[in-house]
């Protein structure tokens, strides 16, 4: 008789039975959260990063040129040696220029066929950084409200954008760390490091060896001196460093010595030594314009250093000062200084500014003290400020979204600061400071450099 009842149905693997379908669900997304996040990270970032992204002509300095020699590329058909205007451009790797080529091939002359490749490389830096926050903080909330943070900063949605070598250098240099993190306790994943090494190589030449020296002094202080001699490490460089030398090697067999003198002893020599074309500029340079293009964030993560020491967080730390420190200390003696340098230090700003955030998201009060309240209030009154005085100028009415939605998110913040709701305030700061990113990538002055259009279009 037992045999012909109908037995029980069985509940899946970690879903209790009695559970009502929408309880099932919530513990369902926590089951796969470890990859349902990234994804989620990376069709956002996609979403924002891209919007609009063919929306104005390219810009006439790097785009120019850049997306000259793809023009190139494609019309003589040959890959391996780049040609700018019929001569051969050889200050550049040819990663970025293989890419924008691609690019024309499957979506036809225009921006956005340009500019995608380059920028998607862009993007995937908001989910590697996810990615290497999690095991050093330890927490999903703070590595979730790093890549949040990441993702709207305006200086990194707007040089992602661009046919430019430093966002998708940037990429590669968190895959880089990525792989020092992970392979603390997984040495395989020590690959990674020189994998992203021979990717930044031909993306951005020389700065790829800056990059290495960096992760492996943040690796050699986060798992010891013989973390260096990790066979895995070895094999992830020759297999990064392979494609590179060849393509090195290529150059050098077609142009002799002449390639090696431009591309590494006057290149290099000039940035380091002397300003090119007049970009010289001071030691201090890049300290204003980390605060232009990132305050509050800036300050936000001095704090998040702070809270680290305090609580002798020694990984974070590593993880906050070391890459970092060593960059900022070589674009700062480096004599040729341009704005976008200071992109690969965007990530570590977001990590260190995740810090009090998520602790404000557990429910710390410490964002709620009367100097972030008055900070909070005082841009939201500069953004309103700021979007009453450009409403008077009919050519600058593009701006006037982005900026009345920045001060509603920052006089939300110091509303929800006010009135004891540390969560609220959060998402206050990052869905305001998201939405006026939006707001201004849908309008023509994001790219608010653009003085010409260059008719680069194969």
């Amino acid at each position: 008789m037992s045999l012909l009842m109908r037995q029980p149905r069985l509940a899946p693997p970690g879903l209790h039975p009695k559970l009502d379908r929408r309880q099932r669900f919530g513990l369902w997304l926590r089951h796969h959260a470890e990859w349902l996040i990234p994804l989620l990270l990376t069709l956002l970032s996609l979403g924002v990063w891209l919007h609009h992204l063919g929306g104005v002509a390219y810009r006439d300095w790097d785009e120019g040129y850049y997306t000259v020699v793809a023009r190139e590329m494609l019309e003589t058909g040959d890959w391996w040696h780049p040609h700018y205007l019929d001569q051969p451009f050889l200050v550049k790797p040819p990663l970025l220029f293989w890419l924008t080529a691609l690019g024309y091939q499957l979506g036809g002359a225009t921006e956005l066929a340009g500019r995608w490749p380059s920028a998607f490389l862009s993007t995937l830096a908001v989910p590697l950084t996810y990615a290497i926050a999690r095991p050093v903080f330890q927490r999903r909330d703070t590595a979730v409200i790093a890549a949040l943070a990441l993702l709207t900063f305006l200086p990194a949605a707007r040089l992602a954008r661009l046919v430019m070598m430093d966002g998708a250098s940037t990429t590669f240099l968190l895959l880089m760390l990525l792989g020092a993190v992970l392979g603390r306790d997984r040495p395989p994943w020590r690959l990674a490091i020189g994998l992203g090494f021979g990717a930044a190589l031909l993306c951005k030449g020389s700065l790829g060896l800056l990059f290495l020296l960096m992760v492996l002094a943040f690796s050699a202080l986060d798992s010891g001196w013989e973390s260096l001699r990790c066979p895995w490490l070895g094999v992830g460089l020759l297999l990064g460093l392979t494609p590179a030398l060849l393509w090195f090697g290529l150059q050098v067999r077609q142009y002799g010595n002449a390639y090696l003198v431009v591309s590494f002893e006057q290149q290099l020599s000039k940035r380091v030594g002397s300003g090119i074309e007049g970009h010289s500029q001071p030691f201090w340079f890049y300290i204003p314009e980390l605060f232009k293009g990132l305050f509050p964030w800036l300050l936000l993560a001095g704090l998040g250093v702070r809270q680290a020491w305090e609580q002798q967080q020694g990984r974070c730390l590593r993880l906050l000062l070391v890459p970092s420190g060593l960059y900022l200390m070589a674009i700062s003696i480096t004599e040729t200084k341009l704005p976008w340098y200071i992109l690969p230090l965007l990530p570590f700003v977001a990590l260190g500014a995740a810090v009090p955030l998520a602790q404000a998201w557990r429910g710390g009060t410490l964002l709620q003290r009367p100097f972030w309240v008055a900070l909070w209030g005082l841009l939201a009154l500069i953004g309103l400020g700021a979007a009453l005085h450009l409403a008077r100028l009919p050519e600058q009415a593009g701006w006037l979204p982005a900026l009345l939605l920045a001060a509603v998110g920052f006089g939300l913040s110091a509303l929800f600061a006010l009135r004891g709701q540390p969560r609220a305030l959060v998402v206050s700061m990052l869905a305001g400071q998201l939405l006026a990113l939006l707001a201004l990538l849908s309008s023509p002055h994001w790219l608010w450099e653009l003085a010409e259009g260059f008719d680069v279009r194969p």
